[in-house]
């Protein structure tokens, strides 16, 4: 009898420290769960709003909405938009920049949000790359040139912006000299400038600039 009952004794015991390792299993994979799951929603959410900002401001550049425009980027002085291997520091160069830009018939961004990465720097700073093609010049035979955009989007009060953009040509699709020289030109034909005033869009180019024309 004796026996017996060390036996359900042992049993019991035995049965209690299964009980326990599992209920203790149970607790770790909680709190690994409740540790990972804010962070991959932090990540998410990041993500999201970058894309998000990044489609505002498009959406108002194929507008035309300047002041929409304004309004996606940052208005610290240190702005930077690197545009045809030129420097354009603080919003408003942009905003002028582009509006002399939009005078062609034909303006339109469309992104491939499909190739699209966010690289998340902290929760306050992320890269967005996305490559692109604009579609520009006269209504009748736009021309659509492939490009490659790099941007930096940071939180500040509650709101992210943009920070910086740096644009270039995507080598991947064609050659950089047919495409550059078909910039050049669809630029020249859209914007009545001057030979003399044309270093002041492409720069670098030789003496001639005339005979894009």
């Amino acid at each position: 009898m004796t026996r017996a009952l060390s036996f359900e004794k042992l049993l019991a015991i035995c049965d209690a420290g299964v009980t326990m390792k599992v209920h203790f299993t149970t607790l770790v994979l909680a709190v690994l769960f409740a540790l990972a799951g804010p962070a991959s929603s932090k990540a998410k959410s990041v993500a999201d709003d970058i894309r998000a900002l990044y489609d505002r401001f498009v959406t108002a550049q194929n507008n035309r909405d300047l002041d929409a425009v304004r309004q996606a980027l940052s208005d610290r002085e240190d702005f930077l938009w690197i545009s045809d291997g030129k420097p354009f520091w603080g919003r408003e160069a942009m905003i002028a920049r582009m509006a002399s830009f939009q005078e062609a018939e034909v303006w339109r961004v469309e992104p491939d949000y499909a190739s699209a990465k966010v690289v998340e720097m902290s929760s306050e700073a992320a890269y967005l790359h996305v490559p692109l093609v604009l579609v520009l010049g006269r209504r009748e035979s736009p021309a659509k040139l492939k490009w490659l955009v790099e941007v930096l989007c940071q939180k500040s009060a509650g709101e992210w912006r943009i920070s910086a953009l740096f644009t270039a040509e995507d080598k991947r699709a064609r050659r950089r000299h047919r495409q550059s020289s078909r910039c050049r030109r669809l630029f020249m034909e859209c914007f009545p400038i001057t030979a003399s005033r044309a270093s002041d869009r492409w720069p670098g180019r030789r003496k001639e600039r005339h005979r894009w024309r």
